[in-house]
């Protein structure tokens, strides 16, 4: 029988469902949100409006249990890649995919189907696809050998912005525009500087691939990815479709 008593009854919460009753009938491991609580919250622009407080007072979405929900304002977020996940509205859009609404769900599956080309299937927006190897280049990375001075190394996809450096890391680097050796910055007119390590400009510091860790990103781009900090070797060893900033540091 439903609470009709609104000043004593309020949301019991069993699980991820929810129902109006009185303290002493919601009963542990049961949780109790309090005296004159509803069980819904309401959901605008993906957060939940502290202030509307019932259905009649909210202008986005009514999540009706959601009170008892760990995030009740996620939904189905559209990634043309990995298709439909549940996410909230912020990181969704942030990767640049399509929220399809708070309390959606991904059955039925909510996200438009087709593609006009198979690379619009296969990458999210702003990735490159490259066919002779089936994978999706993140912004601001190109497909090439890897380190880019031997081409025979294999091909990966790499920060667009990385230069060869000096050929020994024991010599040090120095930055003028661009990664360079100690011993070219110091001669006079037009140097190249010799094959060896991936080196880059990083804030005025040189940093080269040997001898410094940078982010290292595992499903780069997607709700999933996960970032650590170690050295360009270990971060594609096992894993060539890993992405791997040398000036970045992982994010907090």
């Amino acid at each position: 029988m439903a609470c009709e008593c609104k000043c004593c009854c309020g949301c019991c919460c069993d699980g991820e469902s929810g129902s109006k009753t009185t303290s002493d009938q919601c009963e542990p491991p049961k949780d109790f949100k309090g005296k004159g609580t509803e069980c819904g919250v309401c959901c605008v622009d993906g957060v939940v409006d502290e202030e509307a407080t019932t259905e009649a007072e909210c202008t986005g979405v009514w999540i009706a249990n959601g009170k008892c929900l760990e995030y009740p304002c996620n939904g189905a977020c559209c990634d043309p890649v990995f298709g439909c996940t549940q996410s909230s509205q912020s990181d969704c859009e942030d990767l640049g995919y399509v929220f399809a609404g708070s309390g959606v769900p991904c059955v039925p599956d909510p996200c438009p189907a087709g593609c006009e080309t198979d690379a619009d299937c296969k990458c999210s927006p702003g990735y490159t696809y490259i066919a002779e190897a089936d994978t999706c280049c993140p912004p601001g990375t190109q497909w090439g050998p890897w380190p880019p001075d031997d081409p025979s190394n294999p091909p990966a996809c790499y920060d667009a912005g990385t230069v060869t450096g000096g050929s020994s890391p024991v010599n040090g680097y120095c930055c003028d525009g661009e990664c360079q050796a100690v011993e070219c910055c110091k001669s006079a007119g037009d140097c190249t500087p010799p094959p060896g390590e991936a080196a880059e400009c990083c804030a005025g510091t040189c940093k080269n691939t040997l001898d410094d860790t940078g982010a290292c990103y595992e499903n780069y781009g997607d709700i999933s990815e996960t970032c650590t900090e170690i050295h360009y070797t270990d971060c594609t060893r096992d894993n060539q479709s890993n992405v791997f900033f040398l000036c970045e540091t992982c994010p907090p």
